[in-house]
């Protein structure tokens, strides 16, 4: 069951909104105003329902009635957000103290239901829904799931190796320590065609991360060894006529592709119908390295995966633009939810729309629009 779209009410800034979900979901704003809350949100629902540790059986407590129960957890593997009154909303107006979830998929729909208790670090939740499969099919709550933190790894000689979690989920952790365990283990998966580049070695992971890599940067090729229970990553320099010039050790090429290298090896990794979090996936890397990360989200939800994105890249978003225009990723799975503040500095949330021409519908204050700012300062 696809996410199409959810509501939050009383979760940290967010009083009350409705997100419309496309394959393609982008969440941006100055800081500060809610993109990782609502992130978050999702984030503390897996971590809860993962497991499916749930209490079946219809009922009414406390006035709520529901068909399952469980803990939701604030505190938890993906995200860590204090005790509950971390998480309630300061600005609430309702006269019951409540955190609400609406979930919508393309299959059925549930309501969570979580009454508010002071200093806790989990809270008693309550589902309804119009079709009981929905807590246990949703999309998120998948095997098929991967999280990238804004905080990933940096460069190093050797990186972590964690054979269940790369085998078994095809995960890459939440900071990407395993990504090149991944590429060790599932190098020769076969990247999706919408997603490949044609001048690369082959079809496979592992030639193609190299072909990405080698847009950020100089002409490389990613090398991955074991080292013990470790592994080793180098970038082997080819020089124009196809020779080796160099090979270099990650701490000696800067952040930039370090950080890189697990969104990259995520979304080219990914099977159709994964979901995958991931945060600033432009951090460290050149302007044109931004807009090339962009086209790439845009053929990976054109592959069918269904990717929520937090940025702060105005090129991550035009080479998303860039991609609708030349047909790469239809308008439609694309959605924008810009994180603003209205007249009276209350948050407002605009959801902006492309068009088939990678136009967009709005331009809220603060959206695309600090170039022209510091132009006009310069006049």
């Amino acid at each position: 069951m696809i996410l199409t779209g959810f509501s939050l009410r009383n979760f940290k800034s967010i009083y009350n909104h409705r997100f419309r979900i496309g394959k393609l979901n982008l969440f941006l704003g100055k800081n500060g105003m809610g993109k990782s809350s609502t992130i978050q949100a999702l984030l503390c629902l897996r971590q809860s329902l993962e497991y499916r540790d749930l209490s079946i059986g219809k009922g009414t407590l406390n006035g709520i009635e529901y068909h399952l129960r469980f803990n939701y957890f604030v505190k938890g593997s993906l995200c860590t957000l204090g005790q509950s009154q971390n998480v309630y909303t300061k600005w609430s107006k309702d006269i019951d103290e409540k955190i609400e979830i609406f979930i919508e998929t393309d299959k059925g729909n549930m309501n969570i239901v979580i009454p508010y208790l002071a200093q806790k670090d989990s809270l008693g939740a309550y589902i309804t829904f119009d079709k009981p499969e929905v807590p246990f099919k949703l999309n998120l709550l998948q095997d098929s799931f991967q999280y990238l933190k804004a905080h990933r790894i940096s460069p190093d000689d050797l990186f972590s190796s964690d054979t269940s979690i790369v085998e078994s989920k095809r995960q890459l952790g939440e900071t990407g320590d395993y990504a090149a365990q991944f590429l060790l283990m599932h190098g020769k998966h076969r990247v999706a065609e919408k997603m490949r580049i044609e001048k690369a070695d082959s079809e496979q992971l592992l030639d193609q991360v190299s072909a990405y890599m080698s847009l950020l940067g100089n002409n490389m090729k990613v090398r991955v060894d074991y080292q013990g229970e470790r592994v080793s990553l180098n970038y082997d320099v080819y020089r124009a006529e196809g020779t080796i010039y160099d090979t270099i050790k990650p701490q000696n090429t800067g952040f930039g592709l370090t950080f890189s290298l697990p969104v990259i090896t995520s979304l080219l990794g990914a099977k159709a119908g994964q979901v995958q979090i991931i945060e600033n996936p432009e951090s460290h890397l050149h302007p044109r390295g931004q807009s090339i990360m962009g086209g790439l989200l845009a053929k990976a939800a054109a592959s069918d995966q269904q990717l929520f994105i937090e940025t702060h890249s105005d090129h991550v978003i035009n080479g998303i633009r860039v991609a609708v225009k030349n047909g790469i990723l239809n308008p439609d799975d694309v959605t924008l939810h810009f994180f603003g503040q209205s007249t009276t500095g209350a948050l407002e949330i605009t959801e902006i729309r492309i068009d088939r021409n990678g136009e967009l519908s709005d331009y809220p204050n603060d959206f695309l629009d600090e170039w022209d700012n510091q132009l006009l300062n310069l006049i």
